[in-house]
């Protein structure tokens, strides 16, 4: 069809975070679209938005971390106002720890919305090698 699976070499800026799992090594597979009609063996030349990279950034890091403070603030400050101060701090960790798992399950239900959007896809723009 209109899309090509491309194993793309990862870079220093990838670093071993491992976020991706797609992929071993030094390498991982993504789906493109083929507007070009790219076959296999050729090396092409892949982008995807600023955007979307910055959005699933977000989406990674940074939702799950403010989920996870704005938890043990809502735990802290109820049990404070129930007068239960001695126990505001655990009351706090463990509603984050169920913010955070909350966060994790929305990223993933999202993630299964959006899959197929193109919008969130890498796209072929240039052919720079044909098969050998």
């Amino acid at each position: 069809g209109n899309l090509a699976q491309v194993e793309i070499k990862r870079k220093s800026a990838c670093g071993t975070c491992r976020a991706c799992t797609l992929g071993t090594g030094n390498t991982m597979i993504t789906e493109a679209e083929n507007p070009l009609g790219a076959r296999i063996g050729q090396r092409v030349k892949v982008e995807i938005s600023s955007r979307e990279i910055l959005k699933g950034a977000f989406l990674i890091y940074i939702f799950p971390l403010l989920a996870l403070i704005l938890g043990m603030v809502l735990g802290i400050t109820i049990t404070n106002r129930l007068g239960l101060k001695e126990s505001s701090q655990t009351v706090g960790l463990v509603l984050g720890l169920v913010f955070l798992v909350l966060s994790f399950v929305l990223i993933w239900r999202y993630n299964k919305k959006v899959k197929d959007q193109s919008t969130y896809r890498s796209k072929i723009i240039q052919i720079i090698e044909s098969e050998k």
